[in-house]
């Protein structure tokens, strides 16, 4: 009788404690569920210094994109072109894939011409992942009543494009508080990276383009020696043949005409930046 009973009771303990494994591993589970699914979220995060075309409306580039996580801060440098006209103006909006993107603020804390420096402020410790509107904002006229020829105006508002930062990617870092003169050092620094970014460019396009006339002189020099031995009709043929090349040859000189004085405005402009620089710093210990 009492051996029946302690079988029994090691088979009810041996059924409550497989309830509790079961109990106790779906709840890690769950505690867990939140990152691994976070982990399978794609990373989206535009790449820094590539120039972004935009259909009709020119080109943007990231060059900097910093996240400071003490203060939950983003700072975002862009360079824009042909966007900004007397027409329009450029606007910003930002949102959070993790958290109330009513709370997110975007403020342009300088702008120089085309570049924009932006600061993001109201991000949740856990983001994941920001989306940063470029807006282009153009004044568009109505008329009011049919009937009569009065106009006004209205804002009009078009996405140009959609930035991207990922928590996963983006570059963290101490943002400090700069004031304009600062910002004007700051920026002359951007330019002057940038524009180094485009001297080295041409430079190897002009490597390329000699590279490829050397390729070209050697077929040419291939066909000359064919002159020799061929017939009237096979000479006129391999002319022709020649001449191709010789003029692919001159458009390529041409480029590299127009690489290497290109270069040399380049170079020009790093020279006034640099003289900027100077001046700004200057007039900022004062």
């Amino acid at each position: 009788m009492f051996k029946r009973d302690r079988v029994n009771l090691r088979k009810k303990s041996s059924f409550f404690m497989g309830i509790l494994l079961f109990v106790t591993l779906g709840f890690s589970f769950f505690l867990s569920s939140k990152f691994i699914f976070t982990e399978k979220i794609p990373i989206r995060n535009t790449t820094i210094n590539e120039e972004l075309s935009i259909p009709g409306s020119g080109s943007v580039i990231i060059q900097s994109w910093l996240y400071d996580p003490s203060k939950n801060v983003m700072e975002v440098t862009l360079l824009t072109k042909d966007i900004k006209n007397l027409e329009n103006d450029v606007l910003f909006n930002v949102f959070q894939r993790n958290g109330n993107s009513d709370g997110l603020q975007v403020k342009t804390v300088f702008n120089d011409d085309e570049i924009y420096v932006l600061k993001i402020y109201g991000l949740s410790n856990e983001f994941q992942q920001v989306a940063l509107d470029v807006i282009k904002q153009t004044d568009e006229e109505f008329n009011e009543m049919e009937q009569t020829s009065h106009q006004k105006s209205e804002k009009h508002k078009q996405v140009l494009t959609t930035l991207y930062a990922d928590q996963r990617k983006v570059k963290q870092e101490k943002i400090d508080v700069k004031t304009d003169k600062e910002y004007e050092v700051y920026l002359s620094d951007v330019l002057i990276e940038e524009t180094n970014l485009q001297i080295k460019k041409a430079r190897n396009n002009i490597q390329n383009e000699e590279t490829k006339q050397q390729t070209l002189q050697n077929e040419i020099k291939k066909n000359e020696e064919k002159l020799i031995y061929q017939t009237e009709d096979e000479k006129a043929e391999t002319q022709s043949i020649i001449d191709g090349y010789q003029q692919l040859i001159n458009e390529s000189s041409e480029k590299t005409k127009k690489f290497e004085e290109k270069i040399t405005l380049l170079n020009e402009k790093i020279e006034k930046l640099e003289l900027k620089k100077r001046e700004s710093n200057l007039s900022g210990k004062l």
